[in-house]
């Protein structure tokens, strides 16, 4: 599964805005990785890492680079519309 890019995260409240949808944000990945190790190791299947395929996406645990990323990409996109303006005289969305 798939989305649109992100463009919105607010931990806090748990919700995050791509560019087509709005989301809920659910524990955190790292709690959900632990926590399967954990289950796993009470059943008597004694595991000390989990893997998982994420495709070409990373996933990005450090909150700080993800802002970071964030503004970046909002400062790309309001470049672009600015570009598109001052060619058509409008922004097309």
């Amino acid at each position: 599964m798939t989305s649109s890019r992100l463009i919105a995260i607010d931990r806090a409240a748990k919700w995050a805005r791509t560019v087509s949808r709005w989301y809920r944000l659910g524990r955190p990945f790292q709690v959900v990785e632990r926590d399967l190790i954990e289950a796993s190791n009470r059943s008597g299947l004694i595991i000390h890492s989990a893997a998982f395929d994420f495709g070409p996406f990373i996933p990005i645990n450090d909150p700080k680079k993800l802002d970071r990323l964030l503004a970046d990409y909002i400062r790309l996109i309001g470049k672009i519309g600015l570009d598109q303006r001052s060619q058509t005289g409008r922004i097309d969305i």
